[in-house]
């Protein structure tokens, strides 16, 4: 894989600037510990909040992936029902709802969990 010039000064530019911002933050933490040294934590934080380090909440994420998958085939199959003529049986309808709800649950606890982690 190549880069082009464009891309190369791109990546450049990006770079430096989450450098700037990651080293900004992570003094920000150091002064909020009354430090005059920047520690290896501090930065792993800084990382952490800046949203570029590995998840904190691995059951958030499950959650929300699978939240997003049923909630999705949920959706899918009201569209379906919506949109398609003809007649629909009781068991097409309680599936269709019941994906839809537990997807949604699982949405919203998936994002609760990924929010509290972050605090």
């Amino acid at each position: 894989m190549s880069l082009d010039a464009d891309a190369g000064a791109a990546l450049a530019d990006a770079h430096a600037d989450f450098l700037t911002d990651l080293t900004r933050e992570a003094i920000r933490l150091a002064r909020k510990d009354r430090l005059r040294t920047v520690d290896a934590e501090h930065v792993e934080q800084a990382v952490s909040r800046l949203g570029m380090g590995s998840s904190q909440s691995k059951a958030g994420s499950a959650f929300s992936t699978m939240g997003g998958l049923l909630a999705g085939a949920g959706l899918a199959g009201g569209y379906a029902l919506a949109f398609t003529s003809g007649p629909h049986s009781t068991a097409e309808m309680v599936t269709t709802i019941a994906l839809c709800i537990l997807g949604f649950f699982l949405l919203a606890v998936g994002l609760t969990l990924t929010m509290v982690s972050k605090r």
